[in-house]
Formats: C-alpha cells, sequence, structure tokens
C-alpha cells in the first residue's frame, strides 16, 4: 500500500503580523499599521520546529485521502503575553477538516516566547497561511465505493448513481476535471 504524505508549508516570510496588547499595556510603535517588536513572539525552536510539529501532528482526511486536496488554508491566532496561545480562529473553510485540525493542532502546541516591545511581554496576533499540497492523479471507482460517503454524479445533466458512473466514465477520473456540489464539502 502507498503511504500518503501531506505537505504542509507555512509561509513564516509572507505572514501578516499584528500587534493585539492589553488596554492597560505600553504605547505601541506603529508603522503602516504593522506594530514594531523588539522581538516577536517564537515558537519553541524557530519556524521549522513549528513546520514539524504541525506536519506530524495533521492527518488526511477521508475525502481528501479519495480525491486530494490542492490549496491554502488560514489561521490566526493570538500568542499572549505569557507565551500561551488563544483566539485562534479559522479564516478559510477548505471542507476537509484541515482548519479544524488545525485549531486543536494550534491550541495543544507547546508555550511559545512571547513577543516583546519596550522590554515588556505583550500579546501578537498572527494570521498564518499553511499550504496543503495533497494532489491526486486518479480516483479510483472501488475506493470510492469503500468509502463512508454516498456519491452521486451529474454527465451530461443527468445524475447517476456510483455503479453507472463507472460504467460511464471507466475505472477511474481525473479529479481535476470535476466540479465538487456544495454539499461535497458538508
Amino acid at each position: 500500500m502507498k503511504a500518503t504524505f501531506i505537505l504542509i508549508t507555512i509561509l513564516f516570510f509572507s505572514f501578516s503580523s499584528f500587534a493585539q496588547t492589553r488596554s492597560d499595556s505600553i504605547n505601541e510603535a506603529k508603522t503602516n499599521n504593522v506594530t514594531l517588536f523588539e522581538s516577536s513572539a517564537a515558537f519553541p525552536g524557530g519556524n521549522q520546529a513549528f513546520m514539524m510539529y504541525v506536519g506530524k501532528k495533521i492527518r488526511t482526511s477521508e475525502l481528501a485521502k479519495l480525491f486530494g486536496y490542492k490549496g491554502h488554508v488560514i489561521m490566526e491566532f493570538t500568542v499572549d503575553s505569557t507565551g500561551f496561545v488563544k483566539n485562534i480562529k479559522k479564516l478559510t473553510e477548505s471542507g476537509l477538516v484541515y482548519e479544524e485540525q488545525l485549531v486543536n493542532i494550534i491550541q495543544a502546541s507547546p508555550r511559545w516566547k512571547p513577543a516583546r516591545q519596550n522590554g515588556r511581554n505583550v500579546d501578537e496576533k498572527f494570521s498564518l497561511p499553511f499550504s496543503i499540497d495533497d494532489p491526486r492523479e486518479k480516483v479510483l471507482f472501488r475506493d470510492l465505493k469503500k468509502s463512508s460517503y454516498q456519491f452521486s454524479f451529474w454527465i451530461n445533466d443527468k445524475q447517476y448513481d456510483i455503479s453507472q458512473a463507472e460504467a460511464i466514465l471507466g475505472k477511474s477520473f481525473d479529479p481535476n476535471k470535476i466540479n465538487y456540489n456544495k454539499s461535497f464539502a458538508e
């Protein structure tokens, strides 16, 4: 059996980072809506350690195993002045539970080194894009039949069940040449 790997890339060098300090905190030095820090909040071991941490924890959903997925999911969270992660939000919706997994993975992360400004620890807000590249060259009908999902296919404006679609399309099809119904992702 061929092992499937998900390539997770966190685009740390293009992410937006904004401080969100408490109202009783120190004055902020702002330039073009970006708060300047003496040091930014950091995952233990740095950016590469964070990528490895996330990569080890994330799992491919059943739908992604069947159809593959290539795209970005964006997460937002705050590292507070004590180094704990809070206010985790998903800013995208892939429909393949990656965002829900990332919420849990980020929430369970070890304590970060907090951001520093004017000699004090402060909160820092992150919006991070996660690039997921787990493509499929073809979808096999035998795998669809074994899954826990029920599939129907619209071919030339007519609906077919999975066996009828297989008779028309053959043993497999290219997932990049199909349009997914919204209910597919729910």
